[in-house]
């Protein structure tokens, strides 16, 4: 029998522990591929605009994807020889030299890799103008593009993976020099070594778990804005990693043992099978389950504030533009009434007469950074023409304003409830203005107003003697059929008028085409991360199937069916994926809930979301180890 014909029967023979292993690589290479030829493509660019850099965008991507591949590659490619040892070390003991099983290990990793990227390269090229399809719906982009077959994206994508499956096979080659013939048939007992805890150590331990995860989400939970902010943030996440640890190592053994010695139901065969093999293998897992909850909740976080911020373009971009079109001359919005007119276009139109001035906003710095300085650009804005255009505010003293903030949604900034803002006037007069509330939106953009304060009648009339007085046009409109025309002539009309003016919909759209980019981006590397992460658990779990096989069959001649068996394996795999998976949906909550109070932003809905793929993405591995466990156990 040549190398060969021995490559060829372990790939049959193991096909069902590689099919996934397979899938989720050519997957890699599927969105490594795709990014790479949107980085390439000229079409793209010259759609999506230079200013985007999409190059150095997709570049970025790449080597974060890359990076996880290789750890991801290695890590499953150490498992799977780690499982083979003793089947290496039978091919020693029957006279097969060390070189040729290397071999035989070196030919099985590149067979399996180069596959993959022919696989995943194929699959890359047919599927590609889908991708950018959903690329550009995400972007709000409905144009029809011509996606050149890049040969750069095949050769980057080709080299790449090359040399990781080389280096890859050379480490499998080599396995057979770094062990002895009895290491190899040691290997199983060996990894399945556990270090025993004595029960009042095992007890101490598992609180401090509870203790460390709870003490972190304690901290998270309150106000983190202090000029401690980054000693918090990292006494959080070693309080949450560490603790995370020890739930795994000891805790869940801990509660565990408490079930089985307290629990009447804990005396049924399920239930015995089941929590006995549950306290081992979390026990010895703790390190991986550790890692794979860390990292899941970490992509849960960078999903869920990915999409988002795309979740809230439009609520972001009315905050920055609170009307669809604003002019500052009175010329040019006329002859913009006059287009409104020509397009049949329906709006409300308003005027709002502001005062420029300077004032002493030291009061109102923020914590570690000036956010406001001295001499800011501020605007005064008339309490009673404000409230005649919608916008409600309170009745205001001479000496008494109301500040409109979009910055204040969160805890970013200290609270400008109670500041006082210094206003010089002439003839070294001062008036001090009391900050009475703090609007978390803009009355008008913030190009045209800057910081915007709205003051008393009275007030208002002084401070138009000593500051510079201007009017401020602005438009809403109601058809959105129109819009693209409308703000082409918008912008005409602002440059013939000497002015340099952003839309609403300018400012949507290229938020849109920004959180776009990145949701695609996210969204990707999150489901690629998410797969590998399921992926480890579901090699770990087919392989501690095959340990058990032999339990298994002793269970069977002792009269259990397939179906009592079943019911013990089907809790043991729910703990076994649910842990991870709840304990990552959790920490993810509790970082997501920071994040809200730091931004204001609403997150509700797309971590919900983001967290019910996670969910059925652990699911289909689930599904899928106990169909194996199922196949397993009806061999017997």
């Amino acid at each position: 029998m040549t190398v060969f014909d021995l490559v060829k029967k372990n790939m049959r023979k193991n096909i069902s522990r590689y099919s996934l292993y397979f899938f989720s690589m050519i997957f890699s290479i599927v969105v490594y591929y795709v990014f790479a030829t949107l980085q390439y493509d000229q079409s793209i660019s010259k759609v999506i605009g230079e200013e985007m850099r999409l190059q150095g965008i997709f570049n970025a991507s790449n080597y974060v994807l890359l990076t996880f591949i290789v750890v991801f590659i290695w890590y499953t490619n150490s498992f799977f020889i780690r499982q083979r040892k003793r089947e290496l070390g039978l091919y020693h003991l029957v006279g097969i030299e060390k070189r040729t099983i290397g071999k035989m290990i070196f030919y099985e990793n590149m067979l399996l890799g180069i596959f993959s990227l022919v696989v995943g390269i194929l699959l890359g090229t047919v599927f590609s103008r889908l991708f950018v399809l959903f690329l550009l719906k995400l972007m709000g982009l409905s144009l029809s593009i011509t996606l050149t077959f890049s040969l750069q994206a095949v050769l980057k994508t080709a080299v790449v993976f090359l040399i990781v499956t080389i280096f890859i096979s050379f480490q499998g080659y080599f396995i057979m020099y770094r062990y002895t013939l009895l290491d190899l048939f040691q290997a199983e007992s060996k990894s399945e070594r556990v270090n025993k805890m004595n029960s009042k150590r095992s007890i101490a331990v598992g609180v401090l778990g509870i203790l460390l995860v709870g003490y972190g989400y304690y901290l998270s939970s309150g106000n983190i804005v202090t000029p401690n902010f980054f000693l918090i943030v990292a006494v959080v996440l070693f309080s949450v990693i560490f603790g995370t640890f020890l739930l795994f190592k000891a805790t869940i053994e801990w509660l565990m043992g408490l079930y089985r010695e307290h629990a009447s139901r804990y005396y049924s065969f399920a239930n015995m099978l089941s929590v006995s093999t549950m306290m081992y293998r979390i026990k010895a897992n703790a390190r991986v389950l550790t890692l794979i909850t860390i990292l899941s909740a970490t992509t849960l976080v960078a999903v869920g504030v990915t999409y988002s911020s795309y979740y809230n373009t439009k609520a972001d971009a009315r905050s920055m533009q609170p009307y669809d079109y604003t002019l500052h001359s009175k010329n040019a919005a006329q002859d913009f009434i006059d287009v409104l007119h020509e397009l049949d276009i329906q709006s409300n139109q308003y005027v709002y007469h502001i005062v420029k001035h300077s004032a002493d906003l030291s009061d109102f710095r923020f914590i570690t950074s000036g956010y406001y300085g001295d001499g800011e650009r501020i605007s005064f804005l008339d309490e009673e023409e404000v409230r005649k255009n919608g916008v409600s505010v309170p009745a205001l003293s001479a000496n008494e304003t109301v500040i409109f903030d979009s910055m204040a949604k969160g805890k970013v900034f200290k609270p400008s409830t109670g500041k006082t803002a210094a206003v010089p006037l002439k003839e070294s007069e001062e008036l001090a203005l009391k900050v009475i509330k703090s609007e978390p939106s803009l009355i008008l953009d913030s190009e045209s107003a800057g910081y915007q304060f709205v003051v008393n009648h009275d007030t208002f009339i002084k401070l138009s003697k000593s500051g510079q007085k201007q009017a401020v046009y602005v438009f809403n409109t109601g058809d959105g059929n129109k819009q693209s025309e409308l703000t082409k002539n918008y912008h005409q009309i602002a440059k013939e008028a000497g002015e340099s003016r952003t839309s609403y919909y300018d400012v949507f759209q290229a938020g849109l085409m920004s959180k776009g980019l990145f949701i695609f981006i996210g969204g990707f590397l999150g489901l690629v991360f998410l797969m590998a992460t399921g992926s480890i658990i579901y090699f770990k779990q087919i392989s501690e199937a095959e340990q058990e096989r032999k339990r298994f069959e002793v269970l069977r001649k002792l009269g259990f069916s397939v179906s009592q068996m079943m019911s013990a394996v089907r809790k043991q795999q729910l703990f076994t994926f649910g842990l991870p998976l709840v304990i990552g949906i959790l920490h993810s909550l509790f970082a997501l809930k920071v994040i809200t109070n730091l931004t204001g932003e609403s997150l509700i809905v797309p971590v919900l979301i983001a967290d019910a793929v996670y969910g059925v993405i652990y699911f289909i591995f689930y599904w899928l180890t106990m169909n194996y466990y199922r196949m397993v156990i009806k061999r017997l």
